[in-house]
């Protein structure tokens, strides 16, 4: 079971990178393109630190600036360095928060009204500030039920976990994360909170797993080319030519004589 908010130290770090470990790769990978491609919509401090973020945390190349590279060249980088640099992490997370206002409005005014504080990560020093305790994470999962017609549930979660600066995974989790990529993220992110028989309500479908291919039989070995003879057939020998035509000049005749009369 995870450390609750109230059992965590006093100033102790609760890692964004565990928080993302523990998503489904498929949400995990649509908050990281959500992120890259709203860098010029939000604040000029966020998107500079997301940026700041990918230029020191990776090397693209053919791009000097890593992070002059379109998303669709950094999401996989960048959803791969997220599980090992909590700068990278954190900043992608400010991103995709102030890049959903509407939804983060809403989840400031329901902690409002259930009486929580509003207390947000310190990103990028330290993290998140606490851990949700399961049963409060409970109802709050009863709530992200009744909106979930409208919102989606995953977002629903991470934006509770952002606006409230709390995460659901605890420190001694982030120990037994640390392989986290090789595991199934969604049951280190349900059984971690606590909240196993609830998986379903928040758990993504996966698609089944396609068919094997039927093996292709053999295909015939090609038949090996036609034996060429070690000697060539003889060439046969040209048709002797016509005997030469002699031509005898023709004799001219002399011209006639002319006839002087006196």
């Amino acid at each position: 079971m995870a450390t609750h908010a109230n059992d965590a130290d006093p100033g102790q770090s609760l890692a964004v990178t565990a928080l993302f470990a523990a998503l489904s790769p498929e949400f995990r990978e649509a908050v990281v393109m959500r992120a890259l491609r709203y860098r010029g919509q939000v604040s000029g401090d966020a998107g500079r630190a997301l940026d700041s973020a990918i230029r020191g945390s990776l090397r693209i190349p053919e791009y000097r600036n890593s992070d002059a590279a379109p998303p669709h060249v950094l999401a996989e980088p960048v959803a791969r360095g997220m599980f090992h640099s909590e700068r990278l992490a954190g900043a992608a997370l400010r991103v995709w928060a102030e890049s959903h206002d509407p939804l983060l409005k809403i989840v400031a005014d329901h902690l409002e009204a259930e009486a929580l504080p509003a207390e947000y990560p310190d990103l990028p020093e330290n993290g998140f500030r606490g851990v949700w305790d399961g049963d409060a994470w409970e109802r709050q999962l009863d709530w992200i039920d009744d909106l979930s017609s409208d919102w989606d549930q995953d977002d629903l979660a991470l934006m509770l976990c952002y606006v409230s600066g709390k995460t659901i995974i605890g420190p001694e989790d982030e120990d037994e994360d640390d392989d986290a990529e090789d595991e199934e993220p969604a049951a280190i992110y349900r059984e971690d909170a606590g909240l196993q028989e609830r998986a379903a309500a928040v758990e993504p479908t996966r698609p089944p797993a396609a068919a094997a291919m039927p093996e292709r039989p053999p295909e015939p070995e090609p038949e090996p080319p036609p034996a060429i003879p070690e000697t060539p057939p003889a060439i046969p020998a040209a048709p002797e030519p016509p005997p030469a035509v002699v031509r005898r000049p023709i004799p001219e005749s002399p011209p006639p004589a002319v006839v002087r009369r006196p």
